[in-house]
């Protein structure tokens, strides 16, 4: 079978359930979103300009769990994704990012040419440092591979994004499908002995007196890891704080969610079980970055334990104590072992102790004198229904809101 490259590209999204995709039209993107606009399958949304398709891909990924997909024409085009794209690489948000680029055959063959041809940037190199994976197809038969790539590491291990570049005489070539090469993703044996690492978490826990969960933006919602993880905390009855990008894992009725951390902007409850009352802190997908431990991070939970599991083994380089107990797995599959072993509670006295800690904290803050800003964020809340996406930038307003905003 014959296909037009650009129209396999498409074809190839919509398999991969890609339903919306953002962009702005440029002339080395041309053919691609003609081949968008003749699919049936998904729909066009033409932004005003490539950082807001960039923002919008990465939206639509965390609203729906699927891959973001955004376009670029070359040149200034594509470098105005590369804040989106960053922002995706720290969010850890899989998303695709497709550029247009000039045709391969102008390309002078000059390495030290200042520029190759009109709106001609070499965006592969610029994004090297924010993307997981990062090519330009400067063959046809590689198309069907690099997509396959694209998709797979986007949501493979920490999620991010890809960036594919597209010489616009590559979209514009017709390929026989069976002539394309799949890519195969190689199969990973890892020694771990994740059920040994269960129990030693769950020892742990049945040791201290006071224990805390702190979940981070590596656990998503809605995922079936999140669904496990709710049904192993309320069979032990642990408390639980997460980080500021995880807040939305609970809703405000969640008797045993106790804020979010952060040393200047975080929950007073939060803060003040997990660093002053706590004396084991298991943390599950949090970088526990200075902003959430405070800068001298030694000093934080000093009387506690820490256990940090995180499938990012660089983030597990980010020291909080020196004698951390560091787990580089998928928490997925810690999981399974967790639920079947726990067959105990903690000290209900402990749970009580850290609601009496959130009832007082939280008078506090509502009746003092500063905080008008936060209720008026809580006046929002009571309006915005149930199904209701709160959207923030960065700044005190997005402070305000993780504070004072109610999740439901």
């Amino acid at each position: 079978m014959i296909w037009k490259v650009s129209d396999y590209i498409v074809d190839v999204l919509v398999k991969h359930q890609v339903t919306h995709i953002f962009g702005y039209q440029g002339t080395m993107i041309a053919h691609f979103v003609d081949s968008i606009c003749k699919n049936e399958n998904i729909k066009n949304h033409s932004c005003y300009n490539e950082q807001g398709a960039a923002f919008a891909a990465v939206g639509y990924a965390k609203a729906t769990g699927k891959t973001g997909v955004a376009y670029a024409t070359s040149g200034p085009g594509a470098l105005n994704l590369v804040s989106g794209i960053a922002d995706a690489y720290f969010d850890s948000t899989p998303t695709i990012f497709i550029t247009g680029q000039i045709n391969i055959n102008e390309y002078t063959g000059i390495p030290t040419i200042r520029q190759h041809a009109f709106q001609e940037v070499d965006i592969v190199s610029t994004v090297r440092s924010y993307t997981k994976y990062y090519v330009q197809i400067k063959q046809k038969e590689d198309v069907r591979y690099e997509l396959e790539k694209a998709f797979f590491l986007a949501q493979e291990g920490r999620k991010g994004p890809v960036l594919l570049d597209i010489p616009m005489n590559i979209q514009r070539e017709l390929i026989k499908l069976e002539s394309l090469r799949p890519f195969i993703k190689e199969d990973r044996t890892d020694d771990i002995d994740v059920e040994k690492i269960a129990q030693d978490i769950l020892h742990e826990i049945k040791q201290a007196k006071r224990p805390v969960l702190l979940l981070g933006n590596g656990v998503r919602k809605n995922s079936e890891g999140s669904f496990h993880l709710k049904q192993w905390i309320e069979k032990l009855q642990i408390p639980v704080i997460t980080s500021m990008p995880a807040k939305h894992l609970f809703t405000h009725e969640d008797s045993l969610y106790m804020g979010y951390l952060g040393a200047a902007y975080g929950n007073r409850t939060a803060n003040l079980i997990a660093s002053k009352k706590a004396d084991l802190l298991i943390s599950i997908g949090c970088s526990m970055c200075k902003r959430q431990t405070g800068i001298h991070s030694s000093k934080f939970a000093k009387e506690a334990k820490i256990i940090r599991v995180d499938i990012d083994k660089e983030e597990l380089k980010r020291n909080v104590h020196e004698d951390d107990s560091k787990y580089c797995l998928d928490y997925h599959n810690l999981l399974t072992f967790l639920l079947k072993n726990t067959d105990f509670q903690i000290n209900s006295n402990w749970v009580s102790a850290c609601l009496k800690i959130k009832e007082k904290l939280n008078t506090f803050d509502t009746d003092t004198f500063l905080a008008e800003p936060n209720k008026f964020i809580k006046i929002i809340c009571n309006t915005v229904q149930e199904d209701g996406n709160i959207f923030v930038d960065v700044g005190q307003h997005q402070v305000w809101a993780a504070q004072s905003y109610d999740v439901k």
